[in-house]
């Protein structure tokens, strides 16, 4: 039934006729003979097909030649632009060595592995350098690319030298560029989505491809939004992003929009493999006036067919014997590409059915009344498709359009006929096309009303905690947002100081509320603690400018609100301002100033400082995040000195050093394998690695070490096994099997 949203794979799988295009494209790169790198852009919107491209490209070159090197990287999967650099050349390397076992005879396998194994080393130790550069030429906007991994080696010592040594640098690099000059070995990198990046990652990417990694026959394509990367650029460069943009890439293509008529086909053709071909008392002048003048302005690409047909798809095998079907093609197409004015719609049910409303006084009142109802419903709408969004209307609804559309159709039909056939504007009718949007979970204005601008204290912890027990928390913050934008439905401000009541009374309520599953349909990809922090930022700003400082700062030095709380909102704040970013910046609406953010960066310092010399921190439930936000500040302040003298006296505790490890690894989950990061460049500052490991080894089978936690076991086993690596020189990432194997020896002590 359901199409998933994906770029396809093969050239079989085009529908679109890109194919031509790329076997081009592929053979133009393959052909390419100039030593100097290259940089090719495919421009085009989200949803235009790039990746598709891409993908049917790489399929491309691999039939077309054996002798190419294709290197796929994702640069949006790493968290910062430092990450980013070193990935992208431990790919580079991944993706050399790969080439041998594409030859096929021993002559070539053998010939392909000398290539790779000069490259490897060149590409490894060029890297190496970059890691321990404190200014790489060219990125002085990033700053520092890596931190230090660890001194008294002489491997440290040769890399160190090099570092300090500009010439050095370019001396690995020439030895790059001297390799490959020499085998002339041809390297294709595929970098797509970099419109998903922020604006120093983007810079950091053409940086990247224009100085750091510009070897000879280095063939780059970079796909993207020219107009979300031309900004991103003036953003950042301050200047002409379209200039600069033009330095990077010497061959633009603008990746075409998809032939209307085939995007029409498809999306047809989809439609009536939902319908089964079944046939509908529906004349043919309707459908086709729907189509024409609603439903194909909104058909740009296959992805907005995609997305049409799946809501189509699950609202039509629900309610196919309960609907109209012209009706339900119409809504849908208001659900997926109008979301703001759908998600209105199920609370005018009186009005779009022309209920009688007994409430007005008189004729000019209830018309007013109506015409404010359709320009709310209209406001979301772009310009260029109000008429669409008009003509929608006026097919669901005709009798109320005609009340405040002059240039509604006059046709009438009457309400027994409406019902018969099941129409929306029936208000009989009307619920059942929302049956998949108005939840259980729902909660009344009034209730809604109350609990924003009457209730108490004691009267709001008691309905959080009832809405707890129904599963309406996500609900009820969902719709406490309405009110921080006043429409007809919500007319009403809330007063600043109820917004300064409402702050603290949800952040003391902040850890029972988090622990509910936000399970709504409503939430998208907001986590219901994301969202409880949106409603507090939004309620510090109903308060003046003058006030939010203290308002935070009460909160944050209230015993009664947890450190993790204090961390959320500090946290919120601080990316206001770009903290602990090269070059701090704000936003134009930031809620409290720079200044005031530092200092209240000293009120959630004397708290948590206060808790690690008590021995305590390491056990909060966030401990991993507020250590963090700490080591941040304290190492911007005085390099980590008050962090190692308020957990001086506790390091001796092995509960607590075992604890402080843990907090310090994390794991990720690349295609369902798990991954452990250490953090063994802030552990260093804590700790001897040598004394850590043996000391560590002691307590994993010792019987307070038994009695831990499963999940700071297998962080703990991570360490050990990160600290080798790095004692050996090895890059390898700690994986989920080597934890457990870890562990299995530990335990046959």
């Amino acid at each position: 039934m359901f199409n998933p949203d994906v770029p396809i794979q093969t050239a079989s799988d085009d529908v679109l006729g890109r194919h031509f295009f790329v076997e081009q494209l592929a053979r133009a790169m393959i052909h390419y003979n100039s030593s100097e790198a290259f940089t090719i852009g495919l421009y085009g919107p989200w949803g235009s097909g790039k990746t598709s491209v891409i993908n049917l490209l790489e399929e491309e070159l691999t039939k077309q030649s054996n002798d190419c090197i294709v290197v796929r990287f994702n640069p949006w999967l790493c968290s910062t632009p430092d990450q980013m650099i070193s990935q992208f050349f431990e790919q580079l390397k991944s993706d050399v060595r790969m080439l041998e076992s594409k030859q096929s005879t021993p002559e070539t396998i053998r010939n392909f592995a000398e290539t790779s194994q000069k490259i490897c080393e060149a590409i490894e130790e060029y890297a190496d350098v970059l890691k321990w550069t404190r200014a790489v030429p060219g990125l002085n906007a990033l700053g520092t690319i890596f931190k230090a991994l660890g001194t008294g080696t002489g491997i440290y010592q040769k890399i160190k030298g090099d570092a300090d040594n500009p010439q050095s640098l370019q001396d690995h690099k020439n030895r790059i560029q001297g390799i490959l000059e020499e085998e002339k070995q041809k390297i294709i990198v595929m970098i797509d989505d970099l419109d998903r990046l922020s604006s120093d990652e983007i810079v950091a990417v053409f940086q990247l491809v224009k100085s750091l990694a510009d070897f000879p026959y280095m063939i780059y394509l970079l796909a993207f939004d020219r107009d979300i990367v031309v900004k991103a650029l003036e953003d950042v460069q301050k200047g002409d992003g379209n200039a600069y943009l033009e330095k990077i890439v010497q061959m633009p293509f603008e990746l075409p929009r998809a032939n209307s008529v085939d995007i029409e086909q498809i999306f047809l053709k989809r439609l009536e493999e939902v319908v089964q071909g079944k046939k509908y008392c529906v004349r043919p002048i309707d459908w086709e006036l729907l189509f024409d003048e609603g439903i194909r302005p909104y058909l740009a690409s296959i992805r907005d067919v995609t997305r049409y047909i799946n809501a189509f798809a699950l609202k039509y095998a629900m309610l196919k014997n309960e609907t109209d079907p012209l009706d339900l093609i119409a809504l849908t197409c208001i659900q997926v590409f109008e979301p703001q004015m759908f998600s209105q719609l199920p609370y005018y049910s009186d009005v779009l059915c022309c209920t009688e409303i007994t409430w007005f006084s008189n004729g000019e009142e209830k018309t007013a009344y109506h015409r404010t109802i359709y320009d709310t419903l209209m406001a979301s709408v772009s310009k260029e498709k109000k008429k669409v969004c008009r003509y929608i209307l006026s097919k669901l609804f005709p009798e109320w359009t005609k009340k405040v559309d002059p240039y509604a159709s006059q046709e009438y039909h009457s309400q027994e006929a409406y019902l018969r056939y099941h129409r929306i504007c029936s208000r009989e009718c009307f619920d059942r096309y929302f049956m998949l949007n108005l939840e259980r979970n729902g909660i009344s204005d009034t209730t809604i009303q109350y609990l924003i601008f009457q209730i108490d204290r004691n009267g709001f912890v008691q309905q959080m905690q009832q809405l707890i027990a129904a599963g309406k928390m996500d609900r009820f913050l969902l719709e406490f947002e309405a009110y921080f934008d006043p429409t007809p439905m919500h007319p009403n401000l809330i007063p600043e100081d109820r917004a300064m009541q409402l702050i603290i009374w949800l952040c003391e309520q902040w850890e029972m509320i988090q622990k509910v599953v936000a399970s709504s349909i409503f939430f998208g990809y907001y986590t219901l603690r994301r969202r409880l922090l949106k409603v507090i930022l939004e309620l510090l700003k109903v308060i003046s400018a003058e006030m939010r400082y203290d308002v935070v700062k009460t909160i944050m030095s209230s015993s009664e609100i947890p450190l993790g709380v204090i961390q959320e909102i500090l946290g919120d704040l601080e990316r206001y301002h770009y903290r602990f970013v090269k070059t701090e910046r704000e936003y134009a609406d930031t809620i409290v100033t720079l200044e005031e953010v530092k200092e209240l960066e000293t009120v959630f310092m004397e708290r948590t400082l206060e808790k690690l010399r008590a021995g305590t921190l390491v056990n909060e439930e966030d401990a991993s995040v507020i250590f963090g936000l700490m080591e941040k500040i304290d190492a911007e302040r005085s390099e980590l000195s008050q962090m190692k003298a308020a957990m001086k006296e506790h390091l001796n505790n092995d509960v607590f050093f075992a604890k402080l490890i843990a907090i310090h690894v994390s794991s990720e989950a690349p295609l369902d394998h798990m991954i452990w990061n250490c953090d063994i460049d802030t552990l260093i500052q804590y700790m001897n690695l040598q004394e850590a490991t043996a000391r560590v080894e002691r307590f994993l089978i010792s019987e307070e070490g038994r009695q831990a936690e499963e999940q700071d076991k297998r962080k703990l086993a991570a360490f050990l096994i990160a600290v080798d690596f790095k004692n050996n020189g090895e890059t390898k990432k700690v994986s989920d099997d080597m934890v457990e194997e870890k562990l299995n020896a530990l335990a046959a002590h």
